[in-house]
């Protein structure tokens, strides 16, 4: 599992090289993979020490018989007593050198084949024209002045001896300039833009930074000052927040390597967490921030300026409530359900919402929804568990509705194993219905072969518990199937008043629904509507949507939902978020960190014409003072730069 992570964040830090140069974040990222490989080396170590310890024992036991025979006739031999013995003891010791030779020879063999391999693994990360490795350390601030007038000086660039892509360029750019470069497609506009950001090292000419030459500037210093974002930056596979704040790394794991401490891995690795960049008081104010809340104030209106920040909100709204969002948070959440509840009432809302309730059953909730008028708790979200539960089977056979679950599961399976049978996998059909999978038809297939007369007690537990999840999964708004009659529909409701008088309010299978309670495992969305977007009603989802969203901004919740958003998991690569949210997110991260110089590199080419137009201007104006390099492929739309 470890070797695998640490061949996951290698295979990452690989893909995403230039944004881990930008932000500076190399020695963060080296002390990471040190960190995996602490962990490895420690977990090898232990398995050779048992190993070696096992080995040792069967050579002593192995041995210990024969030991005693050749010193106890060796003895004879000396004394003259047995010749014969000294032969056999001179032949026998001969004979057992042999195995420790053969193991210090493999020992040497594979030493010299790990040897070989590192080298031409090194080899290969180790190209001509390389940046000094001086580059990489880490330096200080001290020594550069601010990136200043840019000047390129004759610069010629290129990929290979054969091809040059870029010759004599001079440019001069002066410090809080706003320069839009434009080119078109088959133009070197990206090579020149990741020369002016010192990705790129010129095979010809200097770019200077306040009259200095970048080739020699050290990385560290120079990420903290520059800004960079084109549309192949990397997401890494983390948070949102994680992402966000990545080109802030340097401020909390900065001399995390030298003062690396095998025994105080975990204690230093848990200190540079992302979160507690906004945890450390003298980052905070070598930033520039004199509070925690001026901070993330400064995180809100960067994901504003990127027109990321609606976003990030829908990821929030879509977030689970926990109990460590802190006790207002939720206390704010319960009191917008209430406000909602009351604005559902007006005419213009009518009918968008079912709002649930426990003393009728819910045409949009499934049947176990009903049935339980909950959510499993978790760790027991198991349909199959909680059906086989004494309490629920207890609860089932009293109301008389253990029967009638197995009758309409088995209804279902009959109707679903005709309905699927020839339906290729990707159908509308299965969205509609996704209770059941393409891979679980045969086995529904099999349950719809049994005899309609059949018994109950004629079916095996996996058999009668698999046609109570079939009916439990069922939605009646949804599905449509005709199967949930109205005397089951008021059983249910009395089975969940029987159940919840058993089990109790407060228990460790069911979180019941309450009124005046939150539900964990719900969305913050579900929790404060408190009931179900009615499908199939015009633009039922965009009214509901304005309707939070001017109850969360009356009660000053949008940024605190924006905070759990920025908790979003991206998924490898970002590959969660659609490709224009990439690109804000990357651009974010550039500006996040106030640079000196911004340079964006074609990273809003699949952003919307006037979404891309609003943006940029709105970025103009928040680095009005600062150095602003953007490329454009139209000529047309430059409005706005110097």
């Amino acid at each position: 599992m470890q070797v695998r992570k640490f061949s996951d964040k290698v295979g990452e830090s690989i893909s995403g090289i230039s944004d881990i140069r930008v932000n500076g974040t190399t020695q963060h990222e080296i002390f990471r993979a040190f960190h995996r490989l602490s962990s490895i080396y420690r977990i090898r170590h232990q398995i050779f020490r048992k190993k070696f310890l096992i080995k040792f024992l069967n050579n002593f036991i192995g041995q210990v018989t024969p030991f005693f025979f050749y010193s106890i006739g060796g003895y004879f031999v000396i004394k003259g007593e047995l010749s014969l013995g000294a032969l056999v003891a001179v032949l026998a010791a001969y004979k057992d050198l042999a195995p420790p030779w053969k193991e210090l020879l493999k020992f040497y063999q594979i030493s010299e084949d790990v040897r070989v391999k590192y080298s031409q693994i090194i080899e290969q990360f180790q190209p001509e024209n390389m940046l000094p490795s001086a580059t990489e350390q880490p330096s200080n601030d001290e020594e550069f002045d601010g990136v200043g007038d840019i000047q390129g000086i004759g610069i010629a660039y290129d990929e290979d001896v054969n091809q040059r892509s870029l010759e004599e360029a001079n440019f001069l750019i002066s410090q809080g300039e706003h320069i839009a470069i434009c080119g078109d497609k088959d133009s070197d506009l990206g090579n020149l833009m990741q020369l002016i950001a010192r990705l790129l090292k010129p095979t010809v000419g200097k770019v200077l930074m306040s009259g200095q030459d970048t080739s020699s500037m050290s990385e560290s210093v120079l990420s903290r000052h520059i800004g960079y974002a084109d549309q192949h930056s990397h997401i890494f596979n983390g948070t949102i927040r994680e992402n966000l704040l990545y080109g802030l790394a340097h401020l909390s794991a900065q001399g995390a390597l030298e003062s690396y401490d095998e025994q105080q891995t975990d204690n230093v690795m848990k200190e540079i967490k992302w979160e507690n960049i906004m945890d450390d008081n003298h980052s905070l104010l070598k930033f520039g921030f004199d509070s925690i809340q001026a901070f993330k104030n400064h995180e809100i209106q960067t994901l504003d300026l990127c027109s990321l920040k609606d976003d990030v909100y829908d990821f929030g709204l879509r977030g689970n409530v926990q109990d460590n969002m802190g006790g207002k948070l939720l206390d704010d959440i319960l009191k917008a359900r209430h406000r909602i509840k009351t604005l559902l009432k007006e005419d213009r809302y009518q009918g968008l919402v079912d709002v649930l309730e426990a003393d009728r059953y819910n045409e949009r909730l499934s049947m176990a929804e009903n049935f339980f008028f909950g959510v499993p708790i978790k760790g027991t979200d198991d349909l199959g568990y909680l059906i086989s539960h004494p309490v629920v089977v207890e609860v089932m056979e009293t109301m008389g509705l253990k029967e009638v679950f197995v009758r309409i599961g088995y209804q279902v399976a009959s109707i679903m194993s005709d309905l699927l049978a020839e339906i290729p996998d990707g159908s509308p059909v299965f969205q509609q219905f996704d209770f059941i999978s393409i891979e679980e038809v045969p086995e529904i297939k099999s349950l719809s072969l049994i005899p309609n007369d059949f018994s109950v007690s004629d079916l095996d537990d996996s058999q009668t518990n698999r046609f109570i999840e079939l009916s439990f999964k069922l939605i009646t708004a949804k599905h449509r199937l005709g199967l949930i009659t109205d005397e089951t529909r008021g059983t249910v409701v009395m089975a969940h008043k029987l159940l919840k008088q058993k089990l109790g309010m407060s228990n460790n299978l069911i979180d019941f629904y309450h009124p005046e309670r939150l539900a964990s495992h719900l969305s913050i969305e579900d929790n404060m509507l408190f009931g179900r977007i009615v499908s199939g009603h015009a633009n039922a989802r965009k009214k509901v949507g304005e309707l939070i969203f001017e109850v969360a901004q009356s009660m000053n919740l949008v940024e605190q939902i924006v905070e759990v958003g920025l908790n979003y998991r991206v998924g490898v690569g970002g590959s969660r978020l659609a490709s224009a949210q990439r690109q804000k997110l990357t651009l974010a991260r550039a500006l996040i960190k106030k640079p000196d110089l911004l340079v964006v590199n074609g990273a809003t080419s699949q952003l919307d014409t006037n979404v891309e137009r609003r943006l940029y201007l709105n970025i103009l104006h928040r680095m009005k003072g600062n150095t602003v390099v953007w490329s454009r492929n139209r000529h047309d739309d430059i409005d706005g730069f110097d």
